[in-house]
């Protein structure tokens, strides 16, 4: 998401494009009449063109309070969508944490042993650094945007049958001090440990999620869970503790089952590091990026911050609602400009009436209201359409990023209010003009 950016020569292409289509129909209504045969005119009858005219008008800007009803709503809930997914991440306090990714080269790092002792040492380097307050690793961090690895898994004393119904939860490496790193919650035992090396006994931590579901109304701690098909000749994992669920991607529409093993059990060339500071993360990310190359200068290593990966992992919500925002703002520019237009040219053609009614007693306010309700009607048609329209499509954005957004009835009652008041601010001009009508200069407008 960090190559998104605007291509210039685009938007060069789109304004050509605009430009040019804009001198053809010029070119051509200027054609059309160059020549007019004054007969046709006269003997047009003006008032049922003009009335025609008239419809066609109210239909365009019916349809524009439409499309910006639909528009602006689903900006609304893109908005709400973001800011939601927002908060959920601001629960890692990512604004001190610098985040690295290492992958170590597989031609020397080729057995267990060379990368659990890279990382061990890495880690003790990072956290000895002025300013560190902790360190730690794992396997896939949140918000990457990239799925974990799933496997299934057998629980002791449940007997499966089939492997068809075997559950099944995501799998990470963890090392000790990464959910300190990211203010994860342990809720219930131990965080894993240095002591959880190779030869010690198997254990794992898991996720809130996972323990509610496989073990309700009961404590998943000591209980002991076997990676892979029911069948499967793995050693028995010991639960030693339960954290809280982490929103790994902002597509997920729920929390999913994890297991967190120690990394020093299960090591891995590529792993991802949290490291929280006390003050801005890049002020240490130079001394954290020579501490990689002093234990291996071939190393490569990727540095970020969390701030910034949360803002890549979002940007397409962000976008889509902004691009939304911007095409729903235009769409009630054009709506504004279509009920004044058309009530300006409405009231030009019925000066002649306006005059008639106040000579026969009319007042001011009620020509007012009467301008002013013929914008309300083709805001209120507009809205009957749009409406039933956005809301269709919420549902289908419900269903393609279920948990992301949601129906709310007060966005859709804020839309309903900005664009009547939006079609009676622009009814307002003309219908003000049309309360100042002389009526006897209306009188022999004709």
């Amino acid at each position: 998401m960090g190559s998104i950016h605007l291509d210039w020569s685009v938007i060069e292409f789109a304004f050509i494009l605009t430009l040019l289509v804009g001198i053809l129909f010029a070119v051509g209504a200027s054609w059309r009449s160059g020549a007019p045969d004054l007969n046709h005119v006269l003997k047009q009858g003006t008032r049922a063109s003009g009335r025609r005219r008239g419809r066609l008008r109210g239909i365009l800007v019916t349809a524009q309070i439409a499309f910006a009803a639909v528009l602006l709503a689903g900006a609304g809930l893109m908005v709400q969508g973001f800011i939601r997914l927002a908060r959920v991440y601001k629960t890692f306090d990512p604004g001190h944490v610098l985040t690295m990714e290492i992958t170590l080269p597989e031609q020397r790092y080729n057995d267990d042993a060379k990368i659990r002792a890279f990382h061990q040492q890495f880690l003790e380097r990072v956290a000895a650094l002025p300013g560190v307050l902790s360190a730690g690793t794992v396997t896939n961090p949140p918000a990457s945007n990239v799925d974990n690895a799933r496997s299934l898994f057998a629980i002791e004393g449940h007997t499966i049958l089939r492997e068809s119904d075997a559950p099944s939860a995501d799998l990470q490496s963890v090392s000790p001090e990464f959910f300190r790193s990211l203010r994860i919650p342990l809720l219930q035992g131990r965080d894993v440990t240095d002591h959880d090396g190779d030869g010690a006994p198997a254990v794992a931590m898991i996720s809130r999620t996972m323990a509610t579901r496989f073990w309700p109304g009961a404590s998943a701690i000591g209980q002991r869970i076997k990676l892979g098909s029911p069948g499967s000749q793995a050693n028995w994992i010991t639960i030693v503790g339960v954290v809280e669920d982490v929103k790994q991607n902002w597509w997920d529409s729920a929390a999913r089952p994890v297991i967190y093993r120690p990394f020093a059990q299960v090591p891995r060339r590529w792993m991802n590091f949290a490291i929280r500071t006390s003050f801005d993360p890049h002020s240490v990310a130079s001394a954290v990026r020579e501490a990689g190359h002093s234990l291996d200068p071939g190393v490569s290593l990727a540095l970020s911050t969390m701030d910034s990966e949360v803002s890549d992992s979002l940007a397409p919500i962000r976008i889509l609602g902004i691009l939304m925002v911007v095409f729903g703002a235009v769409s009630i520019a054009l709506s504004a400009l279509g009920i004044y237009g058309l009530l300006a040219h409405s009231v030009a053609q019925r000066t002649h009436e306006f005059g008639i009614r106040m000579a026969l007693g009319a007042q001011r306010g009620d020509v007012l209201r009467l301008v002013i309700g013929q914008s309300w009607k083709l805001c209120a048609i507009g809205l009957l359409i749009g409406l039933p329209s956005a809301y269709l499509l919420v549902r289908l954005i419900e269903n393609l990023l279920y948990g992301v957004i949601a129906f709310s009835a007060v966005i859709f009652i804020a839309l309903a209010l900005v664009l009547t008041a939006v079609a009676l601010l622009a009814g307002y001009l003309p219908a003000k003009r049309a309360t100042k009508v002389d009526p006897m200069l209306a009188l022999r407008y004709e």
